[in-house]
C-alpha cells in the first residue's frame, strides 16, 4: 500500500503487502521486499535492500547500499549507516544494535 505523498524514482521494486506511508522517499534501485513497513518520513539512500518483514520507524535514514535485514526494526529517527542485520533491532544516530526484535506470534510461525 503507496500512501499519498510516497516518492518512488527509477527501478524502484516493492513487493506484496508492503506499507509505505506519507513523506517516504526511495529513490533509484531500491528493493523493498514482502511485509515491509516504511514509516512516515523515511529516507533511502540509492541501491538499498529492505528485507522480508522490516519495519523502519518514522523520519528514520538508511545510507544508500544498505541493507535491512529480515524482519528487523530501526528505531524512529535512526541514522543507518552500515547494514543492520536480521531479526536485530537498531537505533540511534548513528543506528547500533539494541538487541534481540522480538517476532509476534504469527511471524514466528511463518518464520519457522
Amino acid at each position: 500500500m503507496l500512501l499519498a505523498h510516497a516518492d518512488l524514482t527509477a527501478d524502484v521494486v516493492v513487493g506484496r503487502h508492503v506499507v509505505v506511508m506519507p513523506q517516504v522517499v526511495l529513490p533509484h534501485d531500491v528493493r523493498v521486499d514482502d511485509f515491509a513497513t516504511l514509516a512516515s518520513g523515511v529516507r533511502v539512500g540509492g541501491a538499498c535492500h529492505i528485507a522480508e518483514g522490516a519495519y523502519i520507524g518514522a523520519a528514520a535514514v538508511l545510507r544508500e547500499m544498505t541493507t535491512v535485514g529480515p524482519r528487523a526494526l530501526v528505531g524512529m529517527g535512526s541514522v543507518v549507516t552500515r547494514d543492520v542485520p536480521g531479526e536485530r533491532k537498531w537505533m540511534g544516530s548513528p543506528a547500533a544494535d539494541a538487541g534481540h526484535a522480538p517476532l509476534p506470534e504469527l511471524m514466528r510461525e511463518s518464520a519457522a
